[in-house]
């Protein structure tokens, strides 16, 4: 099953060596993390949009991969390497949501260095992935930064040319408007303002917000007022 994985996206979760008159003093470290899916999807001519549009429930599986590297054993300057992938490890929380509304409770995924793990796609919607370390090695440096990315699977093929449009918006952490265009931020993202990106919120709570109702019923009112102004002006 090794061989037969699609790798969609990777990235790092990197801790700098620190140094000083030229050599370092305590290593680096960098974390690789890869999603992908199994089985294999056309890639040929496909843009990222269209080949995940061809994953489909019940079929694929999601992939995680962990490769760790550090720059330990030198004695000034020192190469990266994985001799000592068992040493590392991170934490992989999977989130999946339809149409705004988390389908189950959230995963979170331990994998060690030149580890893997797999994730069954049972329904549509939207997956996404948080990366964070755990482990670092013998003494390195604590990577600083996390990673993030989605999956948005469709529920049956589209031949329309929708499957761009809807997984470039999953892959800005939007919904996909009726007009064709991206809306909001998915469930478990806000908008900031600072970046213009919807960035992954910290899990510490309800999502409930009362001032969204209250917007609602406020103009909910304004249209029936409106709607009266209207027909008494008529009459």
């Amino acid at each position: 099953m090794v061989d037969d994985i699609t790798w969609l996206k990777e990235g790092v979760l990197k801790g700098k060596p620190s140094t000083a008159a030229g050599c370092e003093t305590v290593c680096g470290t960098k974390q690789i993390w890869m999603v992908g899916v199994t089985p294999q999807v056309e890639t040929e001519g496909k843009t990222n949009r269209q080949i995940i549009s061809q994953i489909r429930p019940n079929h694929h599986q999601l992939v995680i991969k962990h490769i760790a590297k550090d720059s330990s054993g030198g004695t000034c300057t020192s190469s990266y390497h994985s001799d000592e992938e068992s040493t590392h490890k991170f934490e992989a929380t999977v989130k999946h949501t339809y149409k705004g509304q988390r389908v189950i409770k959230d995963s979170e995924i331990i994998v060690v260095g030149g580890g893997a793990a797999f994730i069954p796609i049972t329904s549509a919607g939207n997956y996404n992935f948080k990366f964070k370390t755990l482990e670092w090695g013998e003494n390195c440096n604590k990577p600083t930064n996390t990673g993030n990315y989605s999956v948005y699977v469709l529920e049956t093929p589209e031949s329309n040319g929708d499957d761009d449009d809807l997984n470039d918006c999953a892959s800005q952490n939007r919904e996909l408007t009726l007009s064709g265009n991206c809306g909001d931020c998915l469930s478990g993202f806000t908008y900031d303002s600072s970046t213009g990106l919807c960035v992954a919120d910290d899990d510490n709570g309800s999502e409930f917000n009362p001032m969204a109702i209250a917007v609602i019923m406020l103009g909910g009112v304004g249209v029936f007022l409106l709607t009266n102004t209207i027909f008494s002006t008529n009459s």
